[in-house]
């Protein structure tokens, strides 16, 4: 009876051991190189401070669609791990509604400033993630990524429409405005370099084609220093973003 249950233990031992040597292949690569094109979309925002930094400000900022297009080299350390290093050329856009609500006892009631646009940039984004490999079926493979990724702003617009409207005596005296300025360069409000963290999972079919799904978490503050000058705290914020990217193997 011992003898039995012995060899029952072992087989089922031998049976876990085998199914985990298939779900994590530790041998190595036949080729170390590979090659990954990705094409997707994307739904962004850039946070902000400026309820804390303004008085009397209301702020809604809404995520927005882009695409991304680029490529991943896979350089394969073992058959279940590799580094992969990839480039990417992005659209982001996000909207925003911003109120400020200013009062001057004696002379004018209080002034309301509204703001309502859209950012519309172009990057280069050059990921570098450690990607830990999953065999649950001879075609069906989970990656589990993660590392780091810079940003490069290209260009890009900010579009927005600035309305005043001053309550004089009981009167209205509105104003209302359209500009459109870079989001880059000398004009711009953001700051053309960021950093930061880049994770997600993949689902690969059949040895070629994959469903990416990441998300990006910016380091780094994204606005210039010099938009603080009439606020109370210095405008800080960061990037961030869903991606949702098709893939294609090469090799």
């Amino acid at each position: 009876m011992k003898t039995k249950a012995f060899l029952a233990a072992a087989l089922l031992l031998g049976s876990a051991t085998a199914s985990h040597s298939e779900i994590i292949d530790t041998g190595t690569p036949l080729n170390p190189f590979g090659l990954e094109l990705r094409v997707g979309i994307n739904e962004s925002e850039i946070s902000n401070n400026l309820m804390d930094a303004a008085p009397h400000c209301v702020i809604n900022n809404s995520w927005g669609s882009g695409f991304s297009v680029g490529a991943v080299v896979d350089l394969k350390l073992k058959n279940y791990i590799s580094i992969q290093p990839g480039i990417f050329y992005q659209s982001r856009n996000m909207s925003y509604k911003d109120m400020f609500d200013t009062a001057y006892p004696g002379i004018i009631e209080h002034t309301s400033s509204y703001i309502s646009g859209k950012v519309r940039s172009y990057d280069i984004t050059i990921p570098v993630l450690a990607s830990v490999k999953f065999n649950f079926t001879p075609i069906f493979t989970i990656r589990v990524e993660a590392g780091p990724y810079f940003q490069f702003g290209t260009g890009g617009n900010n579009k927005y429409d600035f309305t005043t409207a001053a309550d004089v005596a009981a009167g209205i005296d509105e104003h209302s405005y359209t500009y459109k300025t870079d989001v880059y360069g000398d004009d711009g409000g953001l700051r053309t370099f960021d950093w930061g963290l880049k994770f997600g999972v993949g689902c690969v079919f059949a040895h070629k084609f994959s469903l990416n799904i990441h998300y990006l978490s910016g380091f780094k503050n994204a606005y210039k220093a010099e938009l603080s000058d009439n606020l109370k705290r210095d405008l800080k914020g960061h990037h961030k973003a869903w991606e949702i990217t098709l893939g294609y193997t090469i090799f």
